[in-house]
């Protein structure tokens, strides 16, 4: 079905038991991967035919996908051009499919919101998550409560919360971190939606000064068209003068035509 829809924009999938084998074909169809078998070796070879999606939402709780439906959710993300949230708590995933989605988010520029929480994820597959994480800046919502993070992972965030600059909200909850981890991860938050939000405000000037650029051009044409418009008016009033000046000419030398014919009889 969703090979031959080019216009899904939301899909939830919350709760459905779903499992490593119904990722795999949810991700031929959003990818469109066709797959095909090997002649000569009989093992199945994936290819690719990109095709427009308009999929924004995917929502994926509540399911039991384990790390190897995770792996095949990241070739979602991988290859998708519109998507903006991705929920996946409730699913098992450990630390070898964070690493997988985590690698997945280098080829994504739309993916805002990331929701893993309540899975098996651990300090060590935290970390791994966040090296590949580093210097990502489309990421703003990041959802990892409930997991068996430590102080190990508040320091792995800590560190890629200063590269990931668009990071602006973290959901901690259930974390053993440290007050110092606490304190310094709120720092940075704020300090990332301060420039988040300074950004729109300067998008928004810079939207603001083009219009009124705009304006003020669109008010030169108009008194442009207006005084263009007053001189047209003018050289058709001297037209019609000069018309009726005509006319006037034409009825006098008829007047003096008839005059003439009359004096001769």
């Amino acid at each position: 079905m969703t090979e031959k829809n080019t216009i899904l924009a939301d899909l939830n999938l919350d709760g459905n038991n779903l499992n490593a084998n119904d990722a795999e074909w949810l991700a031929v169809g959003l990818n469109c991967k066709v797959l095909t078998v090997n002649d000569k070796t009989g093992k199945p070879v994936d290819t690719i035919i990109n095709y427009p999606r308009a999929l924004t939402t995917l929502r994926l709780a509540h399911n039991h996908l384990l790390d190897q439906g995770a792996t095949h959710v990241a070739s979602i993300i991988a290859g998708n051009t519109t998507l903006t949230l991705l929920e996946l708590a409730h699913n098992g995933i450990g630390d070898a499919g964070t690493l997988e989605v985590g690698k997945a988010t280098k080829f994504n520029t739309t993916l805002t919101h990331l929701g893993l929480a309540w899975n098996n994820i651990t300090d060590q597959g935290f970390q791994a998550f966040a090296m590949e994480m580093s210097g990502q800046h489309f990421l703003q919502h990041l959802d990892v409560q409930g997991n068996k993070l430590d102080a190990g992972a508040g320091t792995a965030m800590i560190e890629m919360m200063t590269t990931c600059t668009a990071l602006m909200s973290l959901k901690l909850e259930y974390m053993n971190i440290t007050y110092d981890q606490d304190v310094c991860l709120r720092s940075l938050i704020e300090k990332n939606s301060s420039r988040f939000h300074q950004g729109s405000k300067d998008r928004y000037r810079d939207i603001l000064s083009t219009m009124t650029s705009k304006a003020i051009r669109y008010e030169e044409l108009y008194t442009r068209l207006t005084t263009e418009k007053r001189r047209l008016h003018k050289v058709n009033a001297v037209i019609d003068e000069t018309k009726q000046e005509r006319l006037d000419v034409k009825q006098a030398i008829l007047d003096e035509k008839q005059r003439m014919s009359e004096e001769m009889h």
